[in-house]
């Protein structure tokens, strides 16, 4: 074998080395993306579900502070209205 077939036997070998690896990387590279991706989605799936229960909690705190603030306004008028009762008894002597 002379030498000019020798180096053309050593390109021809660094090519396919060549090609390998970054057939390879390519791979690898793809498989990466598809992992960031699914992991993407099931984050985005948790993430939506988690704004969803978020939305329930607001929606039921506000639900209790309004009922407790009915309730402190209500009690609040009956005392009121004992109040002025007491009141008009003892300045008209109303009975």
């Amino acid at each position: 074998m002379d030498s000019k077939q020798k180096e053309i036997e050593i390109f021809d070998r660094g090519e396919k080395e060549c090609r390998d690896t970054v057939v390879n990387d390519a791979k690898r590279h793809a498989e990466a993306l598809v992992d960031k991706n699914e992991v993407y989605r099931i984050e985005e799936n948790s993430s939506e579900e988690l704004m969803k229960v978020t939305d329930e909690n607001i929606r039921k705190m506000k639900m209790g502070t309004y009922d407790y603030i009915d309730n402190v306004l209500y009690n609040f008028q009956e005392q009121m209205v004992e109040l002025n009762k007491l009141y008009r008894r003892n300045v008209f002597d109303v009975k």
